[in-house]
């Protein structure tokens, strides 16, 4: 959707919730009343702190390449084996 359909939603008072890869493309939005996805991602983080021993949370801000090494490795630990 685009920032003028999202600023007509605002204007009549719904609800509106905004992800946008770079959240400072979304700032007018924002300022007018929209909400940035970070309800969602707190949640998210929220279960992953409550299930630590379940879920591993990856910085996706690096290589496609470390983050697989990183990924492999926590596995590795997990199964008592190396994977990579």
């Amino acid at each position: 959707m685009g920032k003028a359909i999202g600023a007509r939603l605002i204007e009549k008072e719904y609800n509106l919730s905004i992800w946008n890869r770079t959240k400072s493309n979304s700032d007018d939005l924002i300022k007018s009343g929209g909400n940035f996805f970070n309800k969602v991602r707190e949640g998210y983080l929220k279960i992953a702190e409550e299930n630590r021993e379940r879920i591993y949370k990856v910085n996706g801000i690096d290589t496609i390449e470390n983050i697989h090494k990183r990924i492999l490795e926590h596995v590795g630990e997990k199964i008592g084996s190396s994977l990579g």
